[in-house]
């Protein structure tokens, strides 16, 4: 597989921001739910070992990315789960960043291997095998960028 090229990945960071990915009504339920930020839903996630946790807020947004970068790294598409209003970073004693390339970051626990976030400036997507429970997810998944690099 190639590596995508600086437009590709670029075309990437920007299909991950949760205002591209999220439908109009995903959008208009995550901002009345963002208004509050402690107000707004939450989901807490983590990686295997425990040495890392996160609660994401706001109604998710959830695609797949089948970039050769997503690929590589997480050995598949990556899931990832989108939320409007952030994701805080609660429990971080075994978590370090990958820049991957140069606008966009991997985080990932130092001692399980867990892959869990992908993030380009403001914009941070969680992995969605990593939340402790996204069974109530809307499914099957709709969305996919990178689709022709499958």
């Amino acid at each position: 597989r190639r590596s995508p090229s600086e437009a590709e990945a670029r075309a990437e960071a920007q299909a991950l921001s949760p205002s591209r990915t999220l439908s109009r009504t995903t959008q208009a339920q995550a901002q009345a739910a963002s208004m509050e930020s402690s107000e707004a839903p939450t989901r807490s996630g983590g990686c295997l070992c425990g040495g890392v946790a996160y609660v994401g807020r706001g109604v998710p947004g959830v695609q797949e990315c089948h970039c050769s970068l997503c690929n590589r790294w997480c050995g598949g598409p990556f899931n990832a789960v989108l939320f409007p209003a952030g994701v805080e970073i609660t429990k971080d004693d075994t978590l370090s960043w990958y820049a991957s390339s140069a606008w966009a970051q991997r985080g990932f626990c130092t001692t399980c291997g867990s892959d869990l976030f992908w993030k380009s400036g403001d914009a941070m997507a969680a992995a969605l095998g990593t939340l402790d429970d996204y069974s109530d997810l809307p499914g099957p998944m709709k969305q996919h960028i990178f689709w022709d690099q499958k």
